[in-house]
């Protein structure tokens, strides 16, 4: 078998088949009609902890929307330090999946999780 001898290419030239390419590309600046950017996402954070019992606990509601446009409700929790459990739930639109997430995190602030905010927000931890 003999080395074909072929001229140095970009790998933008080797990739863009001109019979399958569309013209899109991801690295293109959005024209004006595409679809809106992905807003940032709406995360409320609780820990519930109590020595006594050996609980140190958190739970965050995420409200997100993925690559494709579709609103989700993204549920963790568990136990601090440790991985956690996650569940996602498709929603209509951004307003059910806020209207869901103020319902579960006013659930989860009766039964005796305490909210996260402003510098303590991404540090799981139950010490002031």
């Amino acid at each position: 078998m003999t080395a074909v001898n072929t001229p140095a290419r970009s790998i933008n030239t080797v990739n863009r088949w001109r019979q399958i390419d569309s013209g899109k590309s991801l690295d293109r600046i959005r024209a004006g009609n595409d679809t809106p950017p992905m807003e940032q996402d709406r995360s409320s954070h609780f820990v519930r902890c109590d020595a006594a019992r050996n609980m140190n606990r958190f739970y965050r509601l995420t409200v997100v929307q993925d690559l494709f446009g579709t609103t989700l409700l993204v549920r963790e929790w568990g136990r601090i330090g440790v991985s956690c459990r996650t569940r996602c739930d498709e929603k209509q639109d951004t307003q059910e999946a806020q209207g869901d997430a103020d319902r579960l995190a006013a659930e989860k602030m009766r039964r005796g999780y305490v909210p996260i905010t402003g510098r303590a927000r991404g540090v799981d931890s139950c010490q002031p």
